[in-house]
Protein backbone atom coordinates (compact mmCIF):
# COMPACT_ATOMS: atom_id res chain seq x y z
CA UNK A 1 0.00 0.00 0.00
CA UNK A 2 1.41 3.33 -0.89
CA UNK A 3 1.00 5.50 2.40
CA UNK A 4 2.11 8.97 2.84
CA UNK A 5 4.37 9.13 6.20
CA UNK A 6 6.26 12.21 5.98
CA UNK A 7 8.99 11.33 8.59
CA UNK A 8 9.73 8.48 6.31
CA UNK A 9 9.65 10.81 2.98
CA UNK A 10 12.07 13.32 4.75
CA UNK A 11 14.37 10.55 6.38
CA UNK A 12 14.69 8.78 2.73
CA UNK A 13 15.78 11.98 1.53
CA UNK A 14 18.23 13.16 4.00
CA UNK A 15 19.34 9.31 3.65
CA UNK A 16 19.73 9.73 -0.72
CA UNK A 17 21.66 12.90 -0.11
CA UNK A 18 23.96 12.03 2.90
CA UNK A 19 24.35 8.71 0.99
CA UNK A 20 25.03 10.30 -2.19
CA UNK A 21 22.68 7.75 -4.27
CA UNK A 22 20.79 8.59 -7.42
CA UNK A 23 18.62 7.22 -9.80
CA UNK A 24 16.66 3.90 -8.45
CA UNK A 25 16.56 3.97 -4.77
CA UNK A 26 14.68 1.69 -2.11
CA UNK A 27 14.52 1.72 1.48
CA UNK A 28 12.76 -0.62 4.14
CA UNK A 29 11.67 1.03 7.19
CA UNK A 30 9.41 -0.59 10.33
CA UNK A 31 7.58 1.35 12.78
CA UNK A 32 8.98 0.76 16.21
CA UNK A 33 6.25 0.15 19.65
CA UNK A 34 6.69 4.58 19.21
CA UNK A 35 5.39 4.56 15.78
CA UNK A 36 9.81 6.02 15.08
CA UNK A 37 10.72 4.74 11.56
CA UNK A 38 14.13 2.44 11.64
CA UNK A 39 15.87 1.43 8.63
CA UNK A 40 15.67 -2.34 7.95
CA UNK A 41 17.52 -1.85 4.53
CA UNK A 42 18.74 0.37 1.27
CA UNK A 43 19.01 -1.20 -2.10
CA UNK A 44 20.40 1.01 -4.58
CA UNK A 45 18.56 -0.40 -7.78
CA UNK A 46 15.42 -1.24 -9.08
CA UNK A 47 12.75 -2.75 -6.53
CA UNK A 48 9.89 -5.10 -7.54
CA UNK A 49 7.43 -3.12 -6.09
CA UNK A 50 8.36 0.07 -8.13
CA UNK A 51 5.56 -1.22 -10.39
CA UNK A 52 3.07 -0.19 -7.40
CA UNK A 53 4.45 3.52 -7.41
CA UNK A 54 4.13 3.65 -11.19
CA UNK A 55 0.57 2.65 -11.05
CA UNK A 56 0.17 5.01 -8.17
CA UNK A 57 1.56 7.85 -10.01
CA UNK A 58 5.24 7.93 -9.47
CA UNK A 59 7.04 6.24 -12.19
CA UNK A 60 10.72 5.87 -10.45
CA UNK A 61 11.99 4.40 -13.22
CA UNK A 62 11.37 6.24 -16.02
CA UNK A 63 12.04 9.14 -14.16
CA UNK A 64 15.75 7.26 -13.50
CA UNK A 65 16.30 7.29 -16.75
CA UNK A 66 14.83 10.99 -17.33
CA UNK A 67 17.89 11.73 -14.37
CA UNK A 68 20.59 10.06 -16.41
CA UNK A 69 19.90 11.76 -19.69
CA UNK A 70 19.84 14.94 -17.90
CA UNK A 71 16.18 15.78 -19.21
CA UNK A 72 13.44 17.62 -16.77
CA UNK A 73 11.70 15.12 -14.61
CA UNK A 74 8.07 14.51 -14.73
CA UNK A 75 5.68 15.97 -12.00
CA UNK A 76 4.20 12.85 -9.92
CA UNK A 77 0.22 12.93 -8.70
CA UNK A 78 0.97 10.30 -6.40
CA UNK A 79 -2.44 8.60 -5.78
CA UNK A 80 -1.97 8.05 -1.87
CA UNK A 81 -3.21 4.90 -0.63
CA UNK A 82 -3.01 2.39 -3.90
CA UNK A 83 -2.76 -1.01 -3.63
CA UNK A 84 -0.89 -4.14 -4.85
CA UNK A 85 -2.31 -7.43 -3.79
CA UNK A 86 0.19 -10.59 -5.28
CA UNK A 87 -0.81 -13.99 -5.72
CA UNK A 88 0.34 -16.86 -7.03
CA UNK A 89 -0.86 -18.90 -10.06
CA UNK A 90 -0.56 -20.71 -13.16
CA UNK A 91 -1.61 -21.79 -16.23
CA UNK A 92 -1.33 -25.74 -17.44
CA UNK A 93 -0.26 -25.81 -21.26
CA UNK A 94 -0.32 -29.16 -23.04
CA UNK A 95 0.20 -29.65 -26.79
CA UNK A 96 0.07 -25.39 -27.07
CA UNK A 97 -3.51 -25.08 -25.48
CA UNK A 98 -4.32 -23.69 -22.04
CA UNK A 99 -5.89 -26.66 -20.13
CA UNK A 100 -5.89 -25.82 -16.72
CA UNK A 101 -4.92 -23.31 -14.14
CA UNK A 102 -3.70 -22.71 -10.98
CA UNK A 103 -5.27 -20.95 -8.33
CA UNK A 104 -4.34 -20.06 -5.08
CA UNK A 105 -5.07 -17.52 -2.09
CA UNK A 106 -4.05 -13.91 -2.40
CA UNK A 107 -0.44 -13.06 -0.30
Amino acid sequence: KVEKHDEIIEYTKSLIKELKLSYAVGFQFKLDEEGRPNVLECNPRIQGTMSLSTFAGANIIYSALKLLLDEDLPEFDVKWGTELIRYWGGLFIRDGKVVGELKSLKV
